[in-house]
C-alpha cells in the first residue's frame, strides 16, 4: 500500500513536466473568497506607566547620607541581566544605584508602574514562599536574600519597587529605606 501511495505521489510531481522541463500554469490566480464571519478583534494588552521622575526623588541625597555617608549616587547605574530590578526596568521602570566608596556594596531602589493585571501577578509571584512585611498604608513587602544580598520587594495599588544590597541581611534592615521611599513616591 505504501508503494502504491509513494508511486502516485511521484506521478503527481512529474505531471507537471514536459520532456523534463516544469511547465507554467496557465490562467488567473483566483484568492479565496471572504468568510462570512468578522474575524475576532485583538484586545490590546495593558500597558506600564513609565516612571519619569529622577532618583534624586526616589532617596534624597540627606536620607542617603542619613542612611551611610559613604554612599554615593551611581549615574551609570544598570541592573543585573534577569534580576527583579532588570524586569522593573523592563515594565517602563527606573533603577537607580548608590555605591558605598568603602566596600563598593551597592544600594539599589528600582521602581515601576505595571498595568494592574501585571502588578498582581508579579506580587503573587514575590508572596510566594514569603511573609508579608507591612509597611506604609496599603503597602507590603516580601524579602528574601540569596547570594549575600537581600532585596525587598514592594507593592502598593499602583507601584512596583524593588529594594536590594548586600547590607540587607533581614526584612527590619531594609524596612526604614522602603518606608523613605514609599514616602517620597509622587501621587500617581
Amino acid at each position: 500500500m505504501a508503494v502504491v501511495i509513494l508511486g502516485a505521489s511521484a506521478i503527481l510531481a512529474l505531471a507537471g513536466c514536459v520532456n523534463g522541463t516544469p511547465t507554467k500554469p496557465t490562467g488567473t490566480p483566483t484568492t479565496p473568497a471572504s468568510s462570512a464571519s468578522p474575524s475576532p478583534t485583538p484586545t490590546s494588552t495593558p500597558s506600564a506607566t513609565p516612571v519619569t521622575f529622577p532618583c534624586t526623588t526616589v532617596l534624597t541625597a540627606q536620607q542617603v547620607y542619613d542612611y551611610n555617608p559613604n554612599y554615593v549616587a551611581k549615574d551609570s547605574y544598570k541592573p543585573g541581566a534577569g534580576s527583579d530590578a532588570a524586569s522593573v526596568v523592563a515594565a517602563s521602570g527606573i533603577a537607580c544605584g548608590w555605591v558605598d566608596e568603602t566596600s563598593g556594596s551597592i544600594l539599589s531602589v528600582a521602581i515601576a508602574q505595571p498595568a494592574a493585571v501585571t502588578l498582581q501577578l508579579t506580587q503573587q509571584l514575590a508572596a510566594a514562599g514569603n511573609s508579608p512585611i507591612s509597611l506604609t498604608g496599603s503597602a507590603v513587602g516580601y524579602f528574601s536574600s540569596a547570594n549575600g544580598v537581600g532585596e525587598l520587594q514592594v507593592f502598593t495599588h499602583t507601584y512596583w519597587i524593588v529594594i536590594s544590597s548586600s547590607d540587607f541581611s533581614a526584612a527590619s534592615d531594609v524596612s526604614p529605606t522602603a518606608k523613605l521611599v514609599l514616602g517620597n513616591l509622587p501621587s500617581p
